[in-house]
């Protein structure tokens, strides 16, 4: 019988080396998948850092992410600073202590959409050995920025969302650069067992399949619906990194393929941003992300809300009562703009 070794990398699937290219194995011996994007979160954290340790993140981020750092980490004595999302990287380099041991970021960021410049991010830690990077870039999806290649130690990916794309698996992926992040993440992986099902593996690679055709229709679609949100006289802000008006355009052109299907958008009062919301027809009120169909949520009551935040925090993180997440699905662009236009109008 032939033998059939199994790795963790992006599908857990049967696979064998290839017969000409160790290369191409030893990326694979590089990945991670987990059971959710939180479990990847979490397992690179407490693979990274230790009591004692320094942690600098931004502000806003993942609330799992945040309620994570608040209640787990820091409760076991890991030291943190935030700076705000998208800040230059010399927000950083000032907080960096002799117990720094890891730069995080998430770009675009959720739910603000800011961005963060990895190139220089990464630049910053190779100055300081005992430093590692970590970023979150499940907006972009790996098929629009590549963060290993950006100068990123480690990148961290919902299987959730763009890359399953089909809103019909829970799951998380780690990639790393270099073979003593893999070990450290090994032994956590087969200590805690978090591990992505069989069955979701499966759906993965179906959704891998298509990723690349998926990911162009949901840029192109979200530009169209970006435009013309800004244009909109209802509509106070508009954060996509494909407008020119986006503080951080000319770093997502830099490291971006193309701009991603996430836009937030901001109406003057939370009783407008209720209204929209609850009067929408064909996008869906549902706070996940990445999926075929467009799903719209509110940040301040819903993801970010007050059961993961105060409004301290919130306010911190310009997350404001008119703030709206928009994950543009695959529908026809026009009915989208249409849906949103009749939704405005009762606003």
């Amino acid at each position: 019988m032939r033998k059939v070794t199994y790795i963790n990398a992006w599908v857990t699937r049967p696979r064998r080396p290839p017969r000409h290219s160790s290369m191409n194995w030893k990326r694979a011996l590089e990945q991670f998948l987990f059971s959710s994007g939180l479990a990847a979160i979490n397992a690179v954290f407490l693979s990274f850092l230790k009591c004692g340790d320094h942690l600098i993140y931004p502000k806003p981020c993942y609330s799992g992410t945040f309620e994570f750092i608040k209640n787990t980490l820091e409760k076991f004595g890991v030291e943190t600073d935030t700076i705000p999302a998208g800040a230059s990287i010399e927000e950083y380099k000032k907080l960096i202590k002799s117990n720094t041991r890891m730069l995080y970021a998430e770009t675009p960021c959720n739910p603000t959409m800011a961005i963060t410049d990895l190139a220089s991010l990464g630049a910053l830690a190779k100055s300081h050995p005992q430093i590692v990077t970590a970023v979150d870039a499940t907006f972009a999806s790996p098929y629009l920025q590549q963060s290993l290649k950006l100068g990123m130690n480690i990148s961290i990916h919902s299987c959730t969302k763009y890359l399953g794309g089909h809103t019909d698996l829970i799951g998380g992926a780690v990639t790393v650069d270099n073979v003593q992040l893999w070990k450290r993440l090994k032994v956590h992986s087969a200590s805690t067992g978090a591990l992505l099902a069989p069955f979701d593996s499966y759906l993965l690679y179906r959704g891998l399949k298509t990723l690349p055709l998926r990911v162009e229709r949901h840029c192109k679609n979200a530009m169209a619906v970006a435009t013309f949100l800004e244009k909109h006289p209802k509509v106070s802000k508009v954060w996509y990194p494909g407008l020119a008006s986006h503080p951080h355009h000319n770093i997502a052109k830099k490291q971006m393929k193309d701009f991603g299907g996430m836009i937030s958008f901001e109406l003057p009062t939370l009783e407008q941003a209720s209204r929209l919301v609850e009067n929408l027809k064909i996008i869906n009120l549902a706070v996940s992300l990445g999926g075929v169909e467009s799903l719209i949520e509110h940040p301040a009551t819903m993801t970010h809300g007050k059961m993961l935040m105060s409004d301290a925090e919130r306010l911190e993180g310009n997350i404001t009562d008119g703030l709206i997440r928009f994950s543009v699905g695959l529908e026809d662009e026009q009915d989208l703009i249409n849906d949103l236009k009749q939704a405005l109008d009762k606003c």
